[in-house]
């Protein structure tokens, strides 16, 4: 499931790439999650390079239909964390395989 999960959502994301620099400035990709660019947005600035109401709406729909992938992603790699744990206290258990590090 994680697998096909990563699939659909970059498939989706490409519609969101397309889409979103024909609406918005698009400024930079940033190097790091620490970036300012996720955190402030400059005084009066204008992001919009168009109010086209259909084309906002389809980005809008599109960047919802990403964060329900992202928000199912994550519930998969939780459950198959779980399952990969299970299966390796199984294993250790049944062949008495010790926890290498």
């Amino acid at each position: 499931w994680v697998k096909l999960d990563e699939q659909v959502y970059l498939e989706d994301w490409k519609e969101v790439t397309k889409l979103a620099p024909k609406l918005i400035k698009i400024n930079y990709y940033p190097a790091s999650i620490n970036d300012s660019v996720y955190f402030t947005m400059p005084h009066q600035t204008e992001f919009f390079t168009q109010y086209n109401k259909p084309l906002l709406e389809e980005l809008y729909s599109w960047i919802r239909i990403e964060e329900g992938q992202l928000k199912t992603y994550k519930i998969d790699i939780i459950d198959y964390r779980l399952k990969a744990i299970r299966l390796i206290q199984f294993l250790q258990k049944e062949y008495d395989i010790e926890n290498e590090k």
